[in-house]
């Protein structure tokens, strides 16, 4: 068991799940017009038809992101990704770091597929420029693998990892602490994966609850402690974790 921790970052990790992030509602700003008003209090059987006229009386910006991720996830209407794309590009286009992330996401994915997908980076890098949490993960995730024409770069990924952890991205902080078990991009640093391992149990990520248990029960970063070990695990393994599933089984959570 020496090495198992260590290992089970590698073998146990879900590096990239798909679709993630899509079906983020927007959030709230300071002062919100017919369109949002109504798509924060949920009245999906208006929001389309309150955004159209918004965005035809004023063309606003959140009308025409919310107009997008309406279409890209079929909510109260045809699910639609070339109109929400269109939607989306003009949106980002004028600055809206969701829909510069969510008009990037769709590229990357493949869902518009007349669209180049070397501006999925370019929209990725302008919502992370704006503190958008979901952009910086994916441009982590890009640089972790080497996609989009980028060079494979540790130090890139976990840049971009901890940035997106820093501002409360629970898959980020997960990455960012097998970044620091694993000495990948950083110098190794088990405090520091406790640390932010901590953060994503609290956002309740089941990848988290597997390894911070691994943590304990190997006394990593953290002093040993066979009962939280237990029950960590226990969780990670109740809600489906393979991994977490045979450790309970050895060690009797």
């Amino acid at each position: 068991m020496a090495n198992f921790a260590k290992l089970g970052f590698i073998i146990f990790s879900c590096v990239f799940c798909s679709n993630i992030f899509a079906d983020q509602l927007p959030k709230s700003i300071k002062k919100m017009d017919d369109c949002e008003l109504a798509y924060e209090q949920r009245k999906m059987d208006q929001v389309v038809s309150i955004c159209e006229k918004e965005v035809k009386k004023t063309n606003s910006t959140r009308a025409l992101y919310i107009l997008g991720n309406m279409y890209q996830l079929g909510i109260n209407v045809p699910q639609n990704y070339e109109l929400a794309g269109n939607y989306l590009q003009q949106a980002a286009d004028r600055g809206d770091q969701e829909a510069q992330y969510l008009y990037a996401y769709l590229i990357y994915t493949k869902k518009l597929p007349n669209v180049d997908q070397r501006l999925a980076m370019l929209y990725f890098e302008q919502a992370a420029a704006q503190q958008n949490a979901r952009a910086q993960y994916m441009l982590g995730l890009l640089h972790s693998q080497g996609l989009l024409g980028l060079d494979k770069s540790d130090k890139e990924a976990f840049d971009y990892y901890k940035k997106s952890a820093d501002n409360g991205f629970t898959k980020a902080q997960t990455e960012v602490a097998k970044c620091y078990s694993l000495g990948l991009g950083v110098k190794e640093n088990d405090q520091e994966a406790v640390k932010y391992l901590k953060m994503a149990v609290e956002n309740h990520d089941l990848m988290a609850k597997y390894l911070l248990g691994i943590m304990y029960y190997q006394g990593l970063g953290v002093e040993k402690d066979l009962n939280k070990a237990k029950d960590l695990l226990g969780q990670a393994a109740k809600e489906g974790h393979r991994g977490a599933q045979q450790t309970c089984q050895e060690i009797k959570c």
